[in-house]
């Protein structure tokens, strides 16, 4: 067996694993489950971790000895007995979900430092059932722990159906990185459209449009979007920009528009995370 098939059997072991730790417990014994946006630090801690690499630029990992780089539409699977870290080249998005191993009974999984990367296939479903797991975590309902286990095995199981590799064209993985480029340099501009992102990729509007849609699972438009939420999400924690700067800020001429686009994505209208609001880092 070559490499590659070794390390997809290892991450597909684990998720089997965690799949059957997690059904049989009583309380899944989450750490930790939100987005991070910027370097990741880890203590030495007995967790297992579960990264989706969102957005952003090409990052490093690092556990104990280990290193790998990771791209967006990355799983990463790693472990925290020996610390972690995790720095982006440029900047990055990074959800994760961990799970504190010192109830499961594969101690085989803090013995050596773990790093595992691999792309997915469907990176937009794999990341609403990350945000779906973070959203039941932050709420305290009577229901919390058995939602909070059926969104983890949902997650766990969406993992291990999405992970493999994508059969990319060198040359469609290549425009499709001109066009992310183009997104992260101008996702600002409100007259950022289709054409202007084909035209940076090379490619027909219809061309772009399908090389999204099976590379990253959405639109162009619809993963700008996305990302233009995230970094307003950002600027409403961590600046005093009123909700009208805001939305200007990552392209919204529409203040209206923008509140309800953000309340669909974050599940909270846009005033309730303004500056001071707790978040890990």
């Amino acid at each position: 067996m070559d490499g590659v098939g070794q390390y997809m059997d290892r991450i597909r072991a684990i998720l089997e694993m965690s799949l059957d730790w997690v059904s049989r417990a009583e309380a899944v014994p989450v750490a930790y489950a939100a987005e991070d946006r910027v370097p990741v630090n880890t203590r030495a801690s007995p967790l297992l971790e579960f990264g989706l690499h969102t957005l952003g630029s090409e990052s490093q990992l690092e556990v104990g000895g280990l290193q790998r780089e990771s791209r967006a539409g990355d799983l990463c699977v790693l472990n925290a007995h020996f610390g972690n870290r995790g720095t982006p080249r440029k900047h990055w998005g990074f959800w994760c979900v961990s799970l504190d191993t010192r109830t499961c009974p594969d101690g085989a999984l803090g013995l050596a430092p773990l790093l595992e990367v691999a792309p997915l296939r469907h990176p937009a479903r794999v990341l609403a059932q990350f945000e779906e797991v973070g959203r039941v975590y932050k709420h305290g309902a009577e229901t919390r722990g058995y939602r909070l286990k059926a969104e983890v095995l949902r997650l766990l199981a969406e993992l291990y159906e999405n992970c493999g590799y994508v059969s990319t064209p060198p040359v469609s993985s290549a425009a499709c990185q001109a066009a992310l480029d183009l997104m992260d340099e101008q996702q600002g501009d409100p007259d950022l459209n289709l054409p202007r992102l084909a035209r940076a990729a090379s490619l027909s509007v219809a061309q772009l449009c399908r090389v999204f849609q099976r590379d990253l699972g959405a639109s162009p438009m619809k993963h700008l979007t996305r990302l233009r939420l995230e970094r307003a999400r950002d600027l409403l924690r961590k600046t005093t920009m009123n909700v009208g700067e805001v939305a200007r800020a990552v392209g919204f001429n529409d203040p209206l528009h923008f509140s309800r686009a953000f309340r669909r994505h974050a599940g909270v209208p846009p005033s309730a995370l303004r500056r001071g609001s707790v978040r890990r880092g």
